[in-house]
C-alpha cells in the first residue's frame, strides 16, 4: 500500500487543484503565454485486403495537458502529475488538419504531456494519442507569447476510409494487378510523423514527439468497453483487532462492472482503488490504496478489503468525524463507458463506528 500526506483536504474542488497543478493563470504572469497545437489526423484502414490510409475529416477533438516528469505537482503513484481540465476542442477540416490554442499557461517553456481524444458515436470520448514531453523550449514557431507546435500526423484505426469503387474488368481488358501494401511491416498502429515529414524507421532518426500506448479498454471496432463503479463502500474499526485504538480502521469496497465484457486486472489494465481521508487536526490528507486483482465479469461485483488506515496521530482521533473519498482508477489507466461514477464520498465517526456514504454534515 502506498501512503502519502497531502497539503489540502480532498474535498477541495478537484478541478481547481488540477488547474493550479498545470499552471493555468492570469496574463499577468510575465513567463506565461499560449501554446498553439496543430497537426493532422489520419486513419489506417485494414478492413479490406490491403492497408489503406486516409485523412480523417469532420472529427471533433479535445485536448488536455499536464506537467511532464511529475515536477511541481502532487504526483500520482507512478510519479506523474495529474491531468488538467480539458482546455480545448476543435474539428478537423476536409484534409484532416486541426489546430487549437490553449488558455494562458504559466512557465510557457516547461515540458508538458498532451492527451488527444476524439468524440465517437453516442458522445463517448476516446483517446487517440498521448504526446509526451512537448517542450516549450523549442517551439516550431514563435510569435510573441504565442508558441506553435506541430504534432505531425496522428494515426489511428478508429475509423474506416471511404470505399473506392473499381470498374469491373471487361473480357478483353487485362486483369488488375495486385496493389502493394503501403505498410507491409507495421500494419495499423499509432505512430508519429515529425515536422519535416514521415520518420524513416530504417535510420537512427528520432521523431520530434513520441506516442504512448493507448489506455486499457480501447477496442474501437467492437464497441467493447469496461465500466467500473462502486456498488458499496464501508469503513469500520480495524478487523479482528478489538483492542486497537479507535483511529485504526478497515475499509472495504465492492466494485461492479457495468460494462459489456469481463474486466481483467492484468498488465496495463491493472489499476487501483484509492481512499483519501482528511485529518482536520493535521490540516492534511492521508492516502491509502489497494490494487484491483483478478477479474470482474459483465454485471458482476467483487469485494476488496484493506486493513491499512489511520485516522489520527499516535493513539487518538481527536476529531468527531472524518471526510473520506474513494476513487476507482485515479490514474485513468482504464477507458470506461462512464468516467463519472468512479468517485464516492463518505463520512466516518470513530467514537460510534458509524459510516455513511456522503460528506460529513
Amino acid at each position: 500500500m502506498n501512503k502519502r500526506s497531502l497539503n489540502l483536504p480532498y474535498f477541495y474542488p478537484y478541478s481547481l487543484l488540477v488547474f493550479l497543478a498545470l499552471g493555468f493563470a492570469s496574463s499577468a504572469n510575465a513567463a506565461g503565454g499560449f501554446w498553439q497545437v496543430e497537426g493532422q489526423l489520419n486513419n489506417i484502414d485494414s478492413s479490406g485486403i490491403n492497408v489503406r490510409e486516409c485523412s480523417q475529416s469532420n472529427t471533433t477533438l479535445r485536448f488536455r495537458s499536464r506537467w511532464s516528469n511529475g515536477q511541481g505537482c502532487i504526483a500520482g503513484t507512478e510519479g506523474e502529475c495529474p491531468w488538467g481540465v480539458w482546455w480545448g476542442m476543435t474539428t478537423t477540416n476536409a484534409s484532416g488538419r486541426f489546430n487549437k490554442t490553449s488558455p494562458f499557461l504559466i512557465e510557457l517553456a516547461r515540458k508538458r504531456d498532451m492527451q488527444v481524444q476524439y468524440r465517437a458515436q453516442g458522445g463517448v470520448w476516446r483517446t487517440i494519442a498521448v504526446v509526451s514531453d512537448v517542450s516549450g523550449a523549442s517551439p516550431h514557431q514563435q510569435n510573441g507569447n504565442v508558441w506553435s507546435f506541430d504534432l505531425g500526423i496522428l494515426k489511428t484505426n478508429a475509423f474506416q476510409c471511404p470505399t473506392i469503387l473499381v470498374p469491373g474488368r471487361q473480357n478483353n481488358a487485362p486483369a488488375l494487378q495486385p496493389v502493394a501494401d503501403p505498410n507491409p511491416d507495421n500494419g495499423p498502429k499509432i505512430k508519429a510523423v515529425g515536422q519535416n515529414g514521415p520518420v524513416n524507421e530504417s535510420t537512427t532518426a528520432t521523431p520530434s514527439v513520441k506516442i504512448l500506448e493507448i489506455p486499457c479498454g480501447m477496442e474501437h471496432r467492437n464497441n467493447i468497453n469496461y465500466d467500473l463503479a462502486f456498488e458499496s463502500t464501508v469503513v469500520r474499526h480495524r478487523d479482528n483487532k478489538p483492542d486497537a485504538p479507535i483511529e485504526r480502521i478497515t475499509w472495504e469496497v465492492v466494485i461492479r462492472n457495468h460494462g459489456t465484457v469481463t474486466y481483467q486486472s492484468s498488465g496495463k489494465c491493472r489499476t487501483i482503488v484509492r481512499m483519501s481521508v482528511y485529518i482536520p487536526e493535521l490540516n492534511a490528507t492521508r492516502v491509502y490504496e489497494l490494487t484491483l486483482r483478478g477479474s470482474i465479469g459483465p454485471g458482476q461485483s467483487r469485494k476488496f478489503t484493506s486493513n491499512s488506515g489511520n485516522l489520527g496521530e499516535i493513539s487518538e482521533a481527536s476529531s468527531t468525524s472524518y471526510n473520506l473519498k474513494f476513487e476507482i482508477d485515479p490514474e485513468n489507466k482504464v477507458m470506461e463507458l462512464d468516467e463519472a461514477n468512479n468517485i464516492q464520498p463518505g463520512c466516518y465517526t470513530p467514537s460510534t463506528g458509524n459510516y455513511v456514504d456522503t460528506v460529513c454534515g
